[in-house]
């Protein structure tokens, strides 16, 4: 499944190639364009589905007048600033960009920016059909009625609300293709839909999650430093 479209304008082309790098570590799926400010740029927008621009404005204010120039784009695209220091902020808010970078940036703070635009993104994704088979039938369930998923050997079981279905890939590819849709690897058997997470409960270091099933999940020590970031959005405590 592609990812989001992401747009990198930039006078630099180290700057562009190195915000390319941290994106895609972000999100494999990711489709990176890498553009300098001037004209072109702005037909690449117009031209092609664009879901986000990243736009290094540290060297001048060409990064603001592209900014303003974009609102002439139908259905403009999220914004993200990046720029060594905090003086372009206000000008940034004022144009209701998603988010402010500022340099060094490093990879978990692109991680944190790819996830608020997933957010922001229409959910449309979740309404497509996935096939799943069950002996000789095939049916279809909607990616957005998955609950959690749990590995079986070179297969998953995807659970819903009333039934479970195998679906045949592994954890890991599904974890990778699906966290844009809000799924995360909170354990090496269990990738969760966060929307469908109730409530967080730590008992003696140990953390699970309880699912809107009733199901409660285990979470690896590793993966729980990451749920605080990815539940705050939800107000899920």
């Amino acid at each position: 499944m592609a990812g989001p479209r992401i747009l990198i304008a930039a006078d630099n082309g180290y700057a562009r190639s190195e915000l390319s790098i941290l994106i895609n570590r972000a999100d494999r799926g990711a489709v990176v364009t890498r553009v300098a400010f001037d004209i072109n740029a702005l037909k690449t927008l117009k031209n092609h589905r664009t879901d986000a621009v990243f736009l290094d404005i540290t060297s001048s204010r060409s990064g603001l007048e592209f900014a303003r120039a974009l609102s002439s784009i139908p259905n403009i695209p999220a914004m993200i600033f990046v720029s060594s220091h905090s003086m372009y902020a206000l000008d940034g808010f004022d144009l209701n960009i998603l988010d402010y970078l500022v340099k060094p940036v490093s990879a978990s703070r692109v991680n944190k920016t790819m996830r608020r635009l997933a957010g922001s993104q229409p959910n449309t994704v979740d309404d497509q059909p996935l096939a799943v088979t069950r002996g000789s039938i095939t049916e279809f369930i909607r990616r957005s009625d998955v609950l959690w998923v749990e590995a079986d050997g070179d297969r998953v079981v995807l659970h819903t609300r009333r039934e479970h279905h195998l679906l045949r890939t592994s954890l890991a590819a599904l974890a990778d293709s699906w966290r844009a849709s809000g799924f995360m690897r909170i354990h090496r058997s269990y990738l969760v839909n966060i929307s469908k997470i109730e409530k967080v409960l730590t008992r003696h270091r140990r953390v699970t999650v309880v699912v809107d099933d009733g199901s409660e999940l285990d979470v690896s020590r590793r993966h729980a430093r990451d749920l605080p970031e990815y539940m705050a959005p939800l107000g899920v405590a």
